[in-house]
């Protein structure tokens, strides 16, 4: 198997379980619920063993409806290019969501007091090429912060309308897309008064591709 496939793995869980229920925990018993020793090596087998071994498991951890999400998600990840650029072109977003290619492997930092939100949003974004961080409170913010700086931040309405000192330093000359806002044009102004250099803010209820189009359009200008 690819390194880069199993570096997607691991990402995907780790965003989606809270510490310290993370990646390679998930793996480690899935693996032993499996007989295994090791990740299987080819693409089919292990879409095998992420559609049984690894799905049991994360619903011995989240549940079966957040495990189902997550599944999901892995099985996007380990399917050829071909079909996720098919789906891609069958959606009714198609002709703007090609413009995101160009922000492969760019860094963003998603910050929100909901850690289930956080992990759905940075679920979508790693799926798309982005290499994800999240930070739900002050103490995972400092962390996010003293190693290298993203490339962007996309943060929730309630951080851009009162963030933190640490966050407001984060946002100075960085591009920045607020989410889930009930006032976007508002949330626009805040953001936008605390430094950063572009703002897109997004609806409530929007689907999820707004937020990977938004930060298409902000790398692109």
């Amino acid at each position: 198997m690819p390194a880069e496939a199993a570096q997607r793995i691991l990402d995907l869980l780790d965003h989606a379980l809270p510490a310290p229920r993370r990646g390679t925990r998930v793996l480690d018993r899935a693996l032993q619920r499996a007989g295994l020793k090791e990740i299987p090596l080819t693409t089919e087998e292990l879409k095998a063993f992420v559609r049984t071994a690894v799905r049991e498991t994360l619903e011995d951890e989240l549940g079966p409806r957040l495990a189902l999400e997550v599944a999901r998600d892995l099985d996007e990840a380990l399917s050829p290019a071909l079909r996720r650029c098919e789906t891609l072109a069958s959606s009714p977003s198609s002709r703007r969501m090609r413009r995101i290619g160009s922000t492969l492997k760019s860094t963003v930092l998603v910050v929100g007091g909901d850690r289930l939100r956080n992990a759905t949003v940075a679920r979508v974004l790693l799926r798309h090429g982005f290499v994800v961080t999240t930070a739900q409170d002050l103490a995972e913010l400092a962390i996010a912060v003293s190693g290298p700086q993203p490339d962007a931040v996309v943060l929730d309405e309630r951080c851009a309308l009162d963030p933190p000192d640490a966050l407001v330093a984060l946002l100075e000359e960085r591009l920045a897309v607020v989410h889930n806002c009930s006032n976007p044009a508002l949330a626009e102004t805040i953001a936008k008064s605390h430094g950063a250099s572009r703002v897109v803010a997004v609806g409530e209820g929007a689907p999820s591709n707004e937020l990977v189009y938004a930060l298409s359009v902000l790398f692109a200008v």
